[in-house]
């Protein structure tokens, strides 16, 4: 017979399961655009262009850094307590 899983368990996956999809949702909501702003750097010894026209800059926004911390925090969750269930099941053994 199947013992039920403990109603903090459940708690814990479906928090962590929540804060995994809305940290996925931030993340493509926002997403990792490229940004092009205006700087450069002179190095007068050097033929090295540091920055200019046409050079890509790849700004985080912080929408971008909740949503992974929230898909972080949801995936570690989830997978913490799935693995506490499974690794907490017992076989049921009779007493000879």
């Amino acid at each position: 017979m199947r013992r039920p899983l403990p109603r903090p368990l459940l708690l814990v996956v479906g928090l962590g399961a929540a804060f995994l999809v809305a940290g996925i949702v931030l993340l493509i909501r926002t997403g990792l655009a490229p940004d092009h702003i205006g700087w450069f750097a002179y190095a007068p010894l050097s033929d090295v262009r540091l920055g200019g026209p046409g050079d890509t800059l790849v700004i985080v926004r912080p929408g971008t850094r909740w949503g992974l911390a929230l898909a972080v925090v949801g995936g570690l969750a989830v997978s913490g307590a799935v693995g506490y269930a499974l690794g907490s099941r017992r076989r049921a053994t009779t007493a000879s």
